[in-house]
């Protein structure tokens, strides 16, 4: 019997990322049987009978990958945000980005 591997979805990204962050306690649902399946996943028994997930080298591989992606895919929302984040100095970005801000500020300066 041939294994097919799952397409992933964000959210199996998603959970991928949660279990690399954490202690990695399953959750015994069907997002962590395709990401185990897909070899992303591996588990780890412990001597106490309890049992723990593992990302594999794989896994740490597609999350590399994913994080790259979502890296070029910035919008230009996304790129405004970091310009008024990191001050460029334009003003007109900070309206962009926050107008009924920018509109009370030019109401309190002229005493409105």
């Amino acid at each position: 019997m041939s294994a097919i591997a799952p397409a992933l979805t964000r959210r199996h990204h998603q959970r991928l990322r949660e279990i690399y962050r954490s202690a990695g306690w399953p959750c015994h649902d069907m997002l962590e049987v395709e990401l185990l399946a897909a070899g992303l996943l591996e588990r780890r028994p412990s001597p106490e009978g309890f049992e723990s997930l593992r990302v594999t080298e794989a896994g740490i591989q597609r999350l590399a990958e994913v994080f790259s992606q979502n890296k070029a895919a910035r919008t230009p929302h996304e790129a405004l945000v970091e310009r008024v984040a990191h001050g460029d100095g334009s003003g007109r970005a900070a309206q962009l980005a926050r107008p009924d801000a920018a509109r009370a500020a030019a109401a309190r300066a002229a005493g409105r």
